[in-house]
């Protein structure tokens, strides 16, 4: 693991590589602004804040990640996509303030936190691809401030469990059937 506060603030940090570790502790890179790229293929669990205005990152490989605390990424603005195929939990506030986060496609998430992606202001496109509705919080806006045009894409058969489910229905009017590839789109 890479423990709580190791490197914050570092500002010489530009790329990320740690095939083996599994856990990353709260505020281990945060403020980290030259970091533009992340590699932790083992990786299971960040925790909150540890990468908090990281604001350079355009990419992350989390292939393995299972739980995203709370604005673990919350204010990395240059960030456009993220694929999350094994996230169950992505907290309150995870990405808020991605300003440049364009698609998200999580692949068996069963909740996504208030204010989850919260001012991510260009998000146009999420696929949430789980079996069953995920619990969201609505309360809190997961979606607040993001692009007019936002689209929730997901699987078909749930449409209706999603319009009528009380952390989803507020948002009735983006969610859309996905009837693509179950990884998502290329």
């Amino acid at each position: 693991y890479i423990g709580s506060s190791a490197f914050v603030g570092c500002s010489n940090l530009t790329t990320i590589s740690a095939p083996k570790v599994k856990e990353i502790e709260s505020t281990a890179f945060r403020m980290c602004s030259l970091i533009e790229s992340l590699d932790l293929p083992e990786a299971e669990v960040i925790h909150d804040y540890a990468f908090q205005y990281c604001s350079s990152i355009t990419s992350i490989s989390l292939p393995k990640a299972t739980e995203i605390q709370g604005n673990a990424f919350g204010g990395c603005q240059s960030l456009k996509s993220l694929h999350l195929p094994e996230a169950i939990e992505v907290g309150d506030h995870t990405f808020t303030a991605c300003k440049s986060l364009e698609t998200v496609v999580l692949n068996k998430v069963r909740e996504v936190g208030g204010s989850a992606f919260a001012g991510c202001t260009l998000l146009k496109s999420v696929y949430i691809l789980a079996e069953s509705v995920p619990i969201g919080n609505s309360v809190w806006g997961m979606f607040y401030l993001t692009h007019s045009e936002l689209q929730i894409y997901v699987r078909e058969s749930l449409i209706s469990a999603y319009k009528s489910s009380p952390g989803w229905y507020s948002l009735a009017s983006r969610i859309v059937a996905y009837s693509g590839p179950e990884t998502g789109p290329v």
